[in-house]
């Protein structure tokens, strides 16, 4: 059931692929994408991300993520609008924020393009622009790409779903544009293989706080990794 779920989602996103492929094609050289691609090679991840996620002991850094819901605020605020979250997470102290990507997950079609633009009109204030981390199924680098084209910073690369050596393309391919790297893994292997692959960055996926800490204990000095903590004041069918 494992097995075919992965290829059922690995399948979907090389769907979007060829989708985002075709759109490229049909632009002529105009689209964002293939501009983007030109600058391959001449940019270089920032590393801030795993300055930003390194703290002292007994401090947390928070990366901060909106989920679709259908309630609002007290104050009226539309609690799923990438403006007005960006803006929140921010100002409360969150180190990046991440932009789901997904079709079924994402807030908007612009989510990443207008977060990172909100972000850039806190420049020069305090506190400052937080780093865009884009998430999605990664499979290929024009999917790279159309995120850095749009503004984000950072990437979530998901070693499940791409295995070792194909992550490892990601990884390069995500340097060469820009972006800094987190590698997503689940269990001792795909640890082994994020390390084995230089990843500077983790994030522990589909496991709980125990699991995640036994997982953390195998990372060599120097590596960063994240937990992903949901915390909901919706109803659970809203989440």
């Amino acid at each position: 059931a494992a097995r075919a779920a992965i290829a059922d989602t690995r399948a979907r996103a090389q769907a979007a692929v060829t989708a985002l492929r075709a759109e490229i094609d049909a632009a002529d050289g105009t689209h964002a994408v293939t501009k983007m691609l030109g600058k391959k090679g001449s940019l270089s991840p920032s590393g801030e991300l795993a300055d930003a996620l390194r703290k002292p002991p007994g401090t947390i850094a928070i990366i901060a993520q909106g989920a679709p819901v259908e309630d609002v605020s007290l104050g009226g605020y539309d609690l799923d609008d990438p403006v007005y979250l960006s803006g929140e997470f921010r100002r409360g102290n969150a180190v990046a924020v991440c932009v789901d990507v997904t079709p079924e997950l994402r807030l908007s079609a612009k989510a990443v393009k207008d977060t990172a633009q909100e972000q850039e009109t806190a420049m020069g204030e305090f506190p400052g622009p937080i780093m865009v981390i884009a998430r999605d199924n990664f499979v290929d680098e024009v999917q790279l790409a159309q995120v850095a084209a749009d503004g984000a910073t950072a990437v979530i690369l998901p070693l499940l779903l791409n295995g070792e050596e194909q992550t490892g393309a990601l990884m390069a391919a995500a340097a060469e544009l820009g972006l800094d790297t987190l590698v997503s893994v689940g269990d001792e292997a795909e640890v082994e293989a994020a390390v084995r692959l230089g990843a500077s960055c983790v994030c522990f996926g589909d496991s709980g706080v125990r699991r995640a800490e036994e997982l953390r204990q195998l990372l060599p000095e120097g590596v960063i990794c994240s937990h992903p903590a949901i915390y909901a004041a919706t109803p659970p069918s809203r989440r």
